[in-house]
């Protein structure tokens, strides 16, 4: 998984830190990630929750991956 590009879809604020988002692939893996400064500026988890979204995979983890976001995919 890590290195690749997957689709999620954002179900929302993680509940470990309020700057990191939280969804789940097709394939029902959960993924935490960020959003860059130059794609959005984060406002609240409430604005993206449901949206679908292409997250690069950065790092493994034992229940988890962790990416950061490379764009929307809906409006």
């Amino acid at each position: 998984m890590v290195g690749k590009t997957y689709e999620i879809l954002i179900e929302g604020e993680s509940s470990t830190a309020p700057n990191i988002l939280t969804g789940r692939t097709k394939c029902n893996h959960l993924v935490n990630f960020t959003i860059p400064e130059s794609i959005c500026t984060f406002k609240s988890a409430d604005e993206f929750e449901g949206r679908l979204c292409m997250v690069k995979i950065t790092e493994a983890k034992p229940y988890s991956v962790e990416g950061i976001l490379e764009s929307f995919i809906d409006g």
